[in-house]
């Protein structure tokens, strides 16, 4: 059954991959709401699909090991403590990985974190394409910590297993190089909670800041949201994208 759940992982973020690459590739609503208008170099295609098909083969292990140890200690699962096991993690890994990614920042530690930003105009393949030591630091602080957090508190096991599921679809969202969201989200209150595509594309394009992994909550609170962000997001939603790393919008 470990087995089976682990290929059946390595098929399932195949396809939604290759499937959301498409459409960013076809799609006339992807093309018009482009947040970096500029050509990916010839060799980030095949460096982010073998860094992807590390990453996947890597999950797959780790799902792999983790059914097969069966060291989870659970419970039956219902709708709310399915709901608050996901709440719970989401929180937990927010706010672990907001200053977990500034650290990977620093020069002393930036090793960890490189082979994610050698890539500076994203699309989804990016989404998957980090060092195995980073996809670690990442299964660390999710899945090995709800592991262990069943230890104290038994946890229903489908909790970690959606919670993974979002965080790969968000993950794909926030590297699309496409604003999927309306003109003048960014600067909207739910705008400061939620982060869009523009968001985690400027981080890409400009290195420091936007340091959020789903949310821009923490980014906000400490000061590391570029000022230009919200007229950004705006301009990508209505049809105007950058055409340069280094361009800055003012209103």
């Amino acid at each position: 059954m470990a087995l089976g759940v682990a290929l059946y992982l390595c098929f399932r973020t195949s396809a939604i991959l290759a499937l959301v690459s498409l459409w960013v590739q076809r799609s006339k609503f992807a093309a018009r709401r482009t947040v970096y208008a500029l050509p990916f170099p010839k060799e980030q295609f095949s460096r982010e699909l073998i860094g992807t098909a590390k990453v996947i083969a890597f999950d797959a292990v780790y799902v792999w090991l983790f059914s097969k140890l069966d060291w989870f200690q659970r419970v039956p699962p219902t709708f709310w403590n399915v709901a608050l096991s996901v709440l719970g993690l989401f929180l937990w890994v927010e706010f672990v990985y907001y200053w977990l990614h500034r650290l990977m920042h620093r020069k002393s530690f930036y090793f960890v974190h490189r082979a994610h930003h050698e890539s500076l105009v994203v699309r989804p393949l990016t989404s998957l394409t980090f060092s195995i030591s980073e996809r670690m630091l990442q299964s660390l602080i999710a899945g090995t910590a709800a592991l262990a957090f069943s230890q104290v508190v038994p946890l229903p096991v489908e909790g970690p297993v959606l919670y993974y599921f979002v965080f790969f679809l968000l993950d794909i969202l926030g590297h699309l190089n496409v604003e999927v969201f309306p003109a003048g989200f960014g600067g909207s209150i739910l705008g400061k909670v939620v982060y869009t595509p523009t968001f985690h594309a400027m981080h890409h394009a400009r290195f420091k800041g936007h340091y959020g992994l789903f949310t821009s909550i923490m980014d906000h609170l400490f000061g590391t949201v570029f000022d230009d962000y919200a007229r950004v997001q705006a301009d990508a939603a209505s049809g105007k994208p950058m055409t340069s790393l280094a361009e800055r919008r003012r209103d």
